[in-house]
């Protein structure tokens, strides 16, 4: 049995990718915390040195207009790295680097392996070289060793359906389905 889904992806999808890859994929995963903390000290450093020059020209009496403009400067670049440390979102920038906006991907799962098609590509890989399979709300994200994710449409499907990918999947790979909140589940 063949089965065949094509997905045109979204920047929902891309969302999706973005979460799984913060959630299980991503080498720093455990330092996400620190990151944001080390954000919030440094912005926090910043405000604090321009609200020390601040003060130190106001007591001082008469301040000149350059230091004046550059203390609030420093303050306002220490709110802004506290509350905003990460700028865009990486499925934002993703999104819009993606050089396949609106070009629908065809995925056939033979019994032998993967094959895929968009933008005129055709690529195959064998069901060994599957490292994760991951379900969001809407689609399954497969992950190759690569670096590659390919996103299906639950939707998708027009040869079989989401049932019977789900089992051949499994089945070739060793790999169940999980969600994307759930801890590493690999084969082996």
């Amino acid at each position: 049995m063949e089965i065949e889904n094509k997905s045109t992806l979204t920047q929902q999808d891309f969302a999706a990718l973005a979460a799984a890859w913060r959630a299980c994929k991503s080498p720093v995963h455990a330092m996400l915390r620190m990151q944001r903390v080390c954000f919030a000290l440094a912005g926090l450093a910043l405000a604090a040195v321009g609200g020390m020059g601040l003060r130190s020209l106001l007591a001082g009496g008469a301040p000149s207009l350059p230091l004046l403009l550059l203390d609030g400067a420093l303050i306002a670049a220490g709110i802004a790295v506290v509350f905003f440390p990460t700028g865009r979102s990486l499925a934002e920038k993703a999104w819009r680097s993606y050089p396949e906006k609106g070009i629908e991907q065809v995925y056939r799962f033979t019994e032998e392996q993967v094959l895929w098609q968009g933008a005129g590509k055709e690529k195959a890989a064998a069901y060994s070289a599957v490292q994760d399979f991951l379900e969001g709300e809407g689609q399954y994200l497969l992950f190759f060793p690569d670096g590659t994710a390919h996103i299906l449409h639950k939707g998708g499907f027009t040869a079989g359906d989401a049932t019977s990918f789900c089992r051949l999947i499994t089945e070739r790979t060793g790999l169940a389905p999980r969600p994307l909140s759930l801890s590493k589940n690999r084969k082996g």
